[in-house]
């Protein structure tokens, strides 16, 4: 397994330096995954986060998964590839310092803050 972190960004799109924006240089980073029953030159869309990694590791090697696990077995296997949308999960659990936004159409208030927590979900729940 290679993950990697999505590094500092220094001022691209005209925005202060930091992690804060919905911009690919900062959600998006590398995830590559090698190993038995794992298809090749697959790439899914599945939003994940590192505390999947444990549970992914188990699904694998086809052991069982824990009840008290933070994560979800990221879809890599065969079956699990082909059966799995976008939508395997709608929030995934983020370290942050600074503040964090709710947003969404469930939010009827405004500036909602979140002060320097740590992994502490942030739900943005779907539009349906």
């Amino acid at each position: 397994m290679y993950a990697t972190d999505n590094g500092y960004h220094i001022g691209p799109h005209r925005m202060h330096p930091a992690k804060q924006c919905r911009f690919e240089e900062n959600v998006d980073i590398p995830f590559i995954v090698r190993g038995p029953n794992v298809p090749r030159r697959h790439i899914t869309d599945v939003a994940t986060t590192h505390a999947d990694i444990a549970s992914t590791t188990l699904r694998i090697a086809s052991a069982p998964l824990g009840g008290d696990f933070d994560g979800l077995a990221t879809p890599l296997t065969g079956k699990d590839v082909h059966g799995a949308t976008e939508a395997q999960q709608d929030h995934v659990t983020i370290e942050h310092w600074g503040f964090a936004l709710n947003e969404g159409k469930a939010y009827d208030w405004y500036l909602i803050l979140h002060y320097s927590n740590m992994y502490e979900a942030i739900r943005v729940p779907s539009d349906s």
